[in-house]
């Protein structure tokens, strides 16, 4: 395990996930990082978050509240954070936009392209937090505590 992460919930493959990510090429010591851990550096990324709300199904507090999708959002975001480098595709209408640019550059992304879809990545993750203020800011306290046993004194 990686010492800035020893002693958390993150585990050893998550640290490569994120090195894979972040790693920027004309680095040289994330470029050592990665080949003395074995990490395979990433360049494409196809993600769609899990919904928060579901047309069928509990959407109560306890079980809306644990369909967020933190893994998605912190991908997204170090995508984002890694734009010129990493490709992200967050809509399904865009893939054969994708595999069209990918067939007529052999294997590459534009840099038009790759800005546009950081554009849309950044608006998704925004609009997939608006959901999740929009979700907490509606949850009444009464029906929230309903899910939880409270083993301490404090009571409000």
């Amino acid at each position: 395990m990686e010492p800035e992460i020893s002693h958390t919930l993150v585990e050893p493959y998550q640290s490569k996930l994120f090195l894979g990510l972040l790693g920027k090429t004309y680095c040289l010591q994330h470029q050592k990082k990665i080949k003395d851990t074995k990490t395979i550096p990433i360049d494409l990324i196809i993600i769609n978050f899990a919904p928060i709300i579901l047309s069928e199904g509990p959407n109560d507090f306890e079980n809306a509240s644990t369909r967020i999708d933190i893994a998605g959002q912190a991908i997204l975001s170090a995508v984002v954070a890694n734009s010129p480098r990493v490709m992200t595709v967050c809509n399904p209408s865009d893939y054969k936009t994708l595999i069209d640019e990918l067939k007529k550059f052999k294997g590459q992304i534009s840099f038009k392209s790759r800005l546009e879809a950081v554009k849309k990545s950044a608006l998704y993750l925004q609009e997939y937090s608006s959901k999740v203020v929009e979700f907490f800011n509606g949850v009444d306290y009464k029906e929230a505590k309903k899910c939880y046993e409270i083993n301490n004194s404090v009571t409000e």
